[in-house]
């Protein structure tokens, strides 16, 4: 039996109506379900937010996604290369940083440059309520003294410049508590590709072996402090 084209015509315009019925149906259907996921995620991060386990003057730290993260990850033998000082303003909290300057970032968008979200808050250990609170307030004048400084790109320990361990160790170094073991530059692996392009990229060949640094893995490991928050 022959079709006429007109009938071939017919079908194919059916089909495609179909088709197109199908795909409105399923993506009105999908749709739904990704916003539930959506919210969900967002209730999960504000109930972060809001709990009580945090605290003004707590440090928090992650792995970053910044293009010279991995070498410090190599160099350190950690997969800890940022980290930052918490602070509360009424529900919400902010992270004190050395990033492209020292600033104020918020505690989301902090947390969302970090590898799969996750943070590991310390707190210094066998404060009392009185001292923790003199603590904090020592730290919030602090804060004023730091803001706006440019990031130091050659890890130096100058006050002209800050890189993220260095503002959280003097920071809290000022108020006469020492968080961390300072090490020498040579004291680190230095012998990955990715470590030896970065020092190459900064230095030059007068690499200068022997100044101070401190890490963020090395402030994580001080034994004056505790984990109070990890997600």
């Amino acid at each position: 039996m022959q079709i006429s084209g007109k009938a071939v015509t017919v079908f194919c315009c059916v089909a495609a109506a179909i088709q197109i019925a199908y795909s409105y149906f399923e993506q009105q259907n999908r749709s739904p379900k990704q916003s539930v996921e959506i919210t969900e995620t967002t209730k999960q991060f504000s109930a972060a937010l809001s709990t009580d386990q945090l605290r003004s003057g707590d440090i928090i730290f992650q792995t970053s996604m910044s293009p010279q993260s991995t070498a410090i990850e190599l160099a350190t033998n950690s997969e800890l290369s940022h980290c930052g000082i918490l602070f509360q303003t009424g529900k919400s909290y902010s992270v004190l940083e050395a990033g492209a300057t020292v600033r104020q970032t918020s505690l989301e968008t902090w947390v969302k440059r970090g590898r799969d979200g996750r943070y590991i808050v310390k707190r210094v250990a066998g404060l009392s309520d009185e001292k923790s609170k003199a603590l904090i307030k020592e730290l919030m004048n602090l804060n004023i003294r730091f803001l706006g400084k440019k990031y130091d790109a050659k890890f130096s320990w100058t006050d002209d410049e800050m890189y993220c361990s260095e503002l959280v160790w003097k920071m809290y170094h000022l108020i006469g508590v020492d968080l961390g073991k300072l090490q020498l530059l040579e004291d680190f692996d230095l012998s990955s590709e990715p470590v030896k392009k970065i020092l190459a990229e900064r230095y030059g060949q007068q690499i200068p072996m022997k100044d101070t640094v401190i890490s963020p893995v090395s402030i994580f490991n001080s034994d004056k402090l505790f984990t109070v928050y990890t997600r």
